[in-house]
């Protein structure tokens, strides 16, 4: 339930809702678009702005310098002003964190920010950056970046 981020679970016909630190990681594979796509999902990670150690986050790159995906679904309720009906529609919010040496920070999609946390292969990084031209405005460049950053 990424509203009220709690895990339900049915089982033996009724719908259990997972107490907070029961299960620390899971994964769901979906196949509704006909290939496999494998998703994991941890919790255990410090605590940040409203996020506590519960909090499920989405493992984007796993190694020394670990990627996180926080996603969020958020019900906003729109009241027609003549008839009086009211409406809603669930938006999703995203927020990337990165975790490393047992820290959590928010990622900042720049150079500068992204290079400082990969100092121990500065050379192996920065010749990556510039034969892959990589966007650190883009979630996908970046991801390749810190997976190359984590196979070194």
């Amino acid at each position: 339930d990424e509203e009220k981020h709690e895990i339900h679970v049915v089982y033996q016909g009724h719908e259990i809702v997972v107490a907070d630190g029961s299960v620390k990681e899971f994964s769901i594979v979906d196949t509704l678009d006909g290939k496999s796509s494998f998703y994991l999902f941890r919790s255990g990670y410090p605590a940040i702005e409203k996020n506590s150690m519960y909090t499920f986050y989405q493992v984007q790159c796993n190694g020394k310098l670990t990627l996180l995906r926080y996603g969020k679904k958020q019900l906003s309720s729109n009241k027609d002003p003549i008839s009086g009906q009211e409406s809603g529609e669930y938006k999703s919010y995203e927020n990337y964190y990165l975790f490393q040496n047992g820290k959590i920070q928010e990622l900042k999609k720049d150079k500068a920010f992204l290079t400082s946390l990969m100092t121990d292969q500065a050379d192996k990084v920065g010749q990556f950056i510039k034969d892959q031209k990589v966007n650190f405005k883009k979630i996908s460049s970046i991801m390749e970046l810190i997976n190359y950053y984590n196979s070194l």
